[in-house]
């Protein structure tokens, strides 16, 4: 049995004696007990007290799931396997990545491990002022031009992710020091300390994928260790 860890006003842990995440709660909200849903909101509400960033769905899920501590560790204590991230690199090409995924951005000396919290598009026709062309304006991913939506097979788009740079807990995170001198160098991250890359879509369909669906198909075929996703289910 596992023990109970609580920090100040009681707030459970993940993994504690009470599951956060329980096998009722794929039913729906209102298939959930309200002891199980208040425990898991309770815990959601101190995540976002604590956070430095925003919290999507899928952070939300990682949260509770793969245990973020509130105690100021992140995930530094988590089950998460660092050497499995997908690296990143600032204008170069990278699989596609979810909102919610986690990353080893290269930065010439000590890794950067994140979370990333959020992404959008980032056409390179796009000015900096963010003046849109007519023709890329609800083109599909991957158009090349007015009328031409490019290739049918494997395409690219340019996106700008948003890492949570202090998502691993200052044992794992770069310090204010060297992130804001990454930021100066804009070679590794830019100069808002996001990350700008070419990533590549196996389809239309794909590109099109809404964050939650495209998250969720990331941890069942992407992520390589299965045994993290299966865990809670076999409590």
């Amino acid at each position: 049995m596992m023990t109970t860890a609580v920090i100040s006003g009681d707030v459970p842990l993940p993994y504690g004696e009470h599951a956060l995440l329980t096998p009722g709660m794929t039913e729906g909200y209102d298939a959930v007990p309200p002891t199980e849903r208040n425990r898991l909101l309770g815990y959601l509400e101190s995540v976002v007290a604590a956070g430095r960033g925003p919290v999507h769905a899928a952070v939300a899920f990682n949260a509770a799931y793969f245990g973020y501590d509130l105690n100021g560790d992140g995930y530094g204590g988590s089950p998460l396997r660092l050497d499995d991230f997908p690296a990143v690199t600032l204008g170069e090409c990278a699989p596609a990545l979810p909102v919610g995924a986690m990353v080893c951005i290269a930065t010439g000396s000590d890794p950067l491990y994140a979370e990333i919290v959020y992404k959008e598009g980032a056409h390179p026709a796009i000015s900096s002022l963010g003046d849109v062309p007519a023709w890329a304006s609800g083109a599909p991913a991957g158009a090349e031009g007015p009328g031409r939506p490019g290739p049918d097979g494997t395409l690219r788009r340019r996106e700008l992710l948003v890492p949570g740079p202090h998502a691993f807990g200052p044992g794992l995170s770069l310090t204010p020091t060297q992130l804001n001198r990454l930021r100066a160098h804009r070679r590794w991250i830019n100069e808002d300390g996001h990350v700008v890359i070419d990533v590549g879509y196996p389809s239309h369909e794909a590109a099109r994928r809404a964050d939650l669906p495209a998250y969720a198909d990331y941890l069942l075929t992407t992520v390589t260790n299965p045994l993290t996703i299966t865990r809670w289910v076999k409590r």
